[in-house]
């Protein structure tokens, strides 16, 4: 199966209440670090949050991400489809180490659009704002750190 996503965004997580033994308890924020520099992300389990990504938002806050999760490892295509302004893409190994990362540009939807790759099977993608990898000085070999992090739907 192609997987051929559209851009990808990122809603402010809203701590979600529940009662247990009549307290409130607040999740905790699902978060990705690597290096110095960590994200606030929001997740995309379903193939519906994958499709839809981040296409047809504004903006992208410097400390939000969406981070896109898959059963397996395969090689994985991003676009930027429904897409105004421009993202990084970090592609994970099943070892937590970076694969390899991209800028992807804003293109004017016309005609066909450039397939961002991971160069070998991923298991976790996470796109952020543009300019953000260059900037912490990420690069593949870096080590992923994640927090709160569930890897699949109803988990």
């Amino acid at each position: 199966m192609r997987n051929t996503l559209k851009c990808l965004g990122i809603i402010a997580c809203i701590p979600v209440l529940s009662c247990s033994g009549g307290k409130k308890q607040e999740n905790s924020q699902q978060m990705v670090k690597i290096g110095d520099r960590t994200w606030t992300v929001e997740l995309a389990l379903t193939e519906e949050e994958k499709r839809k990504g981040l296409q047809g938002r504004s903006d992208l806050p410097e400390d939000r991400g969406m981070l896109f999760v898959y059963s397996t490892p395969q090689i994985c295509r991003f676009w930027m489809k429904g897409c105004s302004y421009p993202l990084d893409i970090i592609f994970i190994g099943q070892d937590m180490r970076i694969i390899n990362t991209r800028e992807m540009e804003v293109e004017d939807g016309e005609g066909d659009l450039e397939r961002y790759t991971s160069e070998l099977p991923a298991l976790y993608v996470l796109e952020v704002k543009g300019g953000s990898v260059a900037k912490a000085g990420i690069s593949a070999g870096d080590i992923v750190e994640f927090r709160n992090i569930r890897t699949s739907p109803g988990k």
